[in-house]
């Protein structure tokens, strides 16, 4: 089991270097393949997110001639198709919602189990996809398995921010109920 320390070094060798200029932004998401090597980590659920649809494959119909083209989703944003396949050009497509394939989604806040009292908490995003959503709540513990994705965030106005958010994507869950405490009469 890989602990929370090697995930924060893993984190702040990418941000020192994408802030010290020796690597562009471009040149970090082909560095990303270091954090996306299978993690576990151990926890408590601090906070439990809405179950929302995301798109797994995305339905675009082209506009000059109507074809309707899939494309299988990955990362964090909906990417369209490059050009169309009936007619050769590059757009402009439309997203159809009601052709496009989706599944359940859901984030988890879990706050570091081995953190010590003295320390801040330290939170990790754990996205929940399928069979797995919805099967842990406020206060549970748990030991998930997953790859670290770095979610960039970005304003219509601005572009992309400078702080990255880290987030496990699960394989795997593992649930223990929170402990109850004794009653006192």
């Amino acid at each position: 089991m890989v602990g929370p320390s090697e995930l924060d070094r893993s984190l702040q060798w990418l941000e020192k270097c994408v802030l010290a200029g020796w690597i562009n932004r471009q040149e970090f998401h082909h560095q990303r393949h270091q954090l996306q090597r299978p993690r576990s980590f151990r926890g408590v659920v601090h906070a439990v997110y809405p179950i929302r649809p995301r798109v797994e494959v995305a339905a675009y119909q082209c506009k000059p001639c109507g074809h309707l083209t899939t494309v299988v989703q990955t990362g964090q944003f909906l990417k369209a198709p490059a050009h169309c396949p009936n007619c050769g050009v590059e757009g402009p497509f439309v997203f159809c919602e009601d052709q496009s394939a989706y599944q359940s989604s859901q984030i988890l806040l879990v706050m570091d189990k081995q953190a010590s009292p003295q320390m801040l908490p330290r939170l990790l995003q754990v996205q929940l996809t399928g069979s797995q959503v919805g099967s842990a709540g406020f206060g549970d513990q748990i030991l998930v398995s997953g790859t670290l994705n770095i979610w960039v965030s970005t304003h219509r106005e601005y572009g992309k921010q400078k702080t990255f958010t880290p987030c496990l994507e699960a394989h795997t869950l593992k649930i223990s109920p929170p402990a109850q405490g004794k009653e006192t009469p």
